[in-house]
């Protein structure tokens, strides 16, 4: 004789069906998230675009008032134009970064590695968080060793990544 009666038997066709409907629910929400990361993905994409010309305003007029007023300005200014310049840059990086969200997605990011010397980097976030040390009277030091060998590195993503960890030690 059997443990298992009708009533086991309808309790389990109930749990059957239940399962069935979860899949079916979860496939229709699936569906509904990637309809969701397309849009984002399609929103992403429209605003970098827009956010490029802007930005490269930024960058073109800093270059313009470098070479223009180079003779003019003291050591101080010229730095200052130097980081807006350099910032500029910055942002059209992180705008274009927006962009690999995609190719990650895609599974068709790549890295673009050269040999890097890590000081020039080091020394470039270093001046770029300088304003916002200053003002929150904070120093930043840095100890390099001289005789690092060149560093296979993406520089953009490696300055991106110096530069906010960095500035969140500014602020």
């Amino acid at each position: 004789m059997s443990d298992f009666d009708e009533k086991d038997f309808d309790e389990l066709t109930r749990l059957n069906n239940e399962l069935v409907n979860l899949q079916r629910t979860l496939a229709k929400r699936n569906a509904e998230l990637d309809k969701l990361n397309r849009l984002k993905n399609q929103f992403l994409g429209m605003v970098t675009h827009d956010l490029r010309k802007p930005v490269g305003a930024v960058i073109a007029y800093s270059e313009f008032l470098q070479e223009d007023l180079s003779e003019t300005i003291d050591d101080e200014q010229q730095r200052y134009l130097e980081v807006i310049n350099r910032s500029g840059w910055r942002m059209r990086q992180l705008i274009d970064d927006f962009l690999d969200v995609s190719l990650i997605e895609s599974d068709r990011f790549e890295l673009d590695r050269e040999p890097t010397d890590l000081s020039a980097i080091v020394e470039a976030a270093i001046e770029t968080v300088f304003p916002s040390a200053k003002q929150h009277d904070v120093r930043v030091l840095r100890a390099l060793d001289e005789d690092l060998p060149l560093l296979n590195l993406d520089v953009p993503k490696f300055e991106q990544v110096l530069l906010n960890l960095v500035s969140n030690g500014v602020e």
